[in-house]
């Protein structure tokens, strides 16, 4: 049984060594478990080549950043095939130093010290005596609610006073397996996770978390989402070719748009309301552009009617996101001989 616990604490050193550090929850931690010891031959009786099973429990606490702090205490019984009997009851204090954590896993190193009371059946006897643990053990998280398994390996000096042979100690074995319960509630600052760094595969200066066009083409101007005017279904509108030289059209002139009217009404047709969105999509991309608006009349229908039309242009653009100072109304009315109703010339300013 020692050779065992030997290699066991062996593996456990070796697995402790081969890992790689994280956080370990700030909750108290409330571990119940078995207790399984080799005692040390010299002590004889019952103890002689018999192992001894007990139960433990202990409260425990991080302090820093990898120290816990916990109180234990715990039961050991020897029996052997003649009826001798050894109990042993124990109380102490552990502390252990958590190493690097892998996944789920966190090991530890733990030094304790404690008090303990021996009786030993039938004679009656009985010792009381202090000892001092170190070990090395392990963490595994079990679920998301913070449930742990909870296993280590120590070895155990016990300063034991025999009145018949003076002072002697003894090195027993001791491997605890068992549950930990979390109390209480983690601490916000430990429950979030680690701040992610900005991330932009496409360099388009949105990050990767938030960017809904991840494929931009680099250099191309995109909005808040990452997304460019070609990704968002927004179409330039072609240029206007150069006008001739001999043309009477300002140099500055971009392109003119007619706009259609319900007859006798300043509400825009189907036909007119789809051009008035195609030219706010042409403002809002093209931020050097103003737009010139000018109302007309058709045959029959009343001069006034031009500038309600004029407005209800300027009106439909500002109420789309263009801004105030980019739309300005011309004073005179389209010619009214062709029956067009209203016209926007962008141009740039």
């Amino acid at each position: 049984m020692r050779n065992m616990l030997r290699l066991l604490s062996t593996s456990l050193l070796a697995a402790s060594c081969s890992v790689a550090y994280a956080g370990f929850t700030d909750q108290t931690l409330l571990s119940v478990g078995l207790t399984v010891a080799d005692a040390d031959n010299d002590r004889g009786g019952a103890t002689t080549d018999h192992t001894g099973f007990g139960f433990r429990v202990d409260v425990s606490k991080k302090i820093h950043e990898r120290l816990v702090l916990g109180l234990q205490a715990s039961t050991l019984e020897y029996d052997d095939n003649a009826g001798n009997k050894l109990s042993q009851t124990n109380a102490g204090l552990d502390l252990a130093v958590l190493l690097r954590k892998s996944g789920k896993l966190t090991p530890y190193v733990l030094a304790g010290v404690g008090y303990q009371r021996s009786d030993i059946d039938p004679s009656g006897d009985e010792a009381q005596n202090n000892y001092a643990d170190i070990g090395l053990g392990f963490f595994h998280r079990l679920n998301d609610f913070g449930l742990l398994f909870k296993a280590d390996a120590r070895l155990r000096r016990d300063f034991f006073d025999d009145d018949s042979t003076g002072t002697t100690d003894y090195d027993d074995i001791i491997f605890n397996i068992g549950v930990s319960i979390p109390l209480g509630r983690q601490a916000q600052a430990a429950q979030e996770a680690a701040p992610q760094r900005f991330s932009d595969e496409d360099s388009d200066g949105v990050d990767d978390s938030l960017d809904q066009c991840p494929n931009t083409e680099i250099g191309v101007a995109v909005d808040v989402n990452g997304c460019s005017d070609a990704q968002n279904g927004i179409v330039e509108e072609a240029p206007v070719p150069a006008p001739a030289p001999a043309s009477s059209a300002p140099a500055n002139q971009h392109s003119e748009y007619s706009i259609a009217f319900v007859p006798g009404s300043a509400t825009p047709t189907s036909a007119g309301a789809s051009t008035l969105d195609d030219i706010v999509k042409t403002l809002l991309h093209r931020r050097e552009l103003i737009a010139d608006i000018s109302g007309g009349a058709g045959s029959g229908e009343s001069p006034a009617l031009a500038k309600k039309r004029a407005q209800a242009m300027r009106t439909w653009l500002f109420k789309q996101g263009v801004s105030d100072d980019r739309l300005l109304i011309d004073t005179g009315s389209v010619a009214s001989d062709n029956n067009l109703h209203g016209m926007v010339k962008l141009r740039i300013d």
